[in-house]
């Protein structure tokens, strides 16, 4: 793919915001270069409020002038269920049905294979999703695992703080998103620091050298960066830096 021609649409994308959170606007916009440049075969955007919608629209006209294909999907994200040893099956029941009546979650898609359209579904796992978006199936085993224990450490915070072990009060405080303390448990922060170009929270593995497929897709999106726009690439890192920064304070 000719340099200057993804050059063309990060010149044409990079002032429509994808994201309220500036990393990963980034890396959105990386992520659909890469995907014209055939380093990846699919790339998506997930806006979390809707006054991106717009702007959602917007880019989906640009990205068909780059001869990309999209689609907008409107999908229910199947959230994996918590961990049974450690929360009540009225809990869990509880989590299962807020997750049904969760706001649909809106993705825009872009490719260049047609075939891909084929995989898009109305509820969709983490681990469907990933599998579309080419990321490794070692790294979703372990974000849905965090997930599992974010949700176990947040019941157990609300247990302690608000001194109770009946589920019917926990669901109520739930409800009423009750304020609550306790520490979330995720490799965010460790993927930025040493992977600061992934568009995905890599596994403990990947992180500490076991396994190298998270660093083999963290370079050539770093190099594609650099060559796209020194200020990008520089962008991604000093977002990084200041994100890290806030953790360490």
């Amino acid at each position: 793919m000719n340099q200057k021609h993804i050059r063309n649409l990060w010149d044409s994308i990079k002032d429509i915001s994808t994201s309220i959170l500036r990393i990963e606007d980034l890396h959105n916009k990386l992520s659909l270069c890469a995907t014209l440049s055939g380093q990846k075969n699919v790339a998506s955007v997930e806006p979390e409020d809707d006054s991106l919608l717009p702007n959602l629209q917007h880019l989906r006209k640009i990205l068909r002038t780059f001869k990309l294909l999209t689609s907008v999907t409107t999908l229910r994200r199947i959230q994996p269920s918590p961990d049974k040893t450690n929360i009540s099956t009225k809990i869990r029941s509880y989590f299962v049905e807020l997750n049904a009546t969760k706001k649909p979650t809106i993705l825009l898609w872009a490719y260049k294979n047609k075939q891909i359209q084929n995989q898009f579904k109305p509820k969709m796992t983490n681990f469907q999703i990933g599998g579309i978006l080419g990321y490794p199936s070692h790294c979703i085993k372990e974000y849905n695992k965090y997930i599992i224990i974010n949700t176990r450490n947040y019941v157990n915070a609300l247990k302690n703080q608000y001194n109770t072990n009946n589920d019917d009060e926990i669901i109520a405080l739930i409800k009423r998103n009750a304020h609550v303390t306790y520490r979330k448990k995720d490799n965010t922060i460790k993927t930025l620091k040493k992977f600061p170009f992934l568009p995905y929270i890599a596994c403990n593995k990947c992180l500490a050298g076991e396994y190298d497929i998270s660093r083999k897709i963290n370079a050539p999106l770093e190099k594609l960066s650099r060559k796209i726009d020194s200020q990008f690439y520089n962008d991604i890192l000093l977002e990084v830096k200041r994100l890290v920064a806030l953790t360490e304070q």
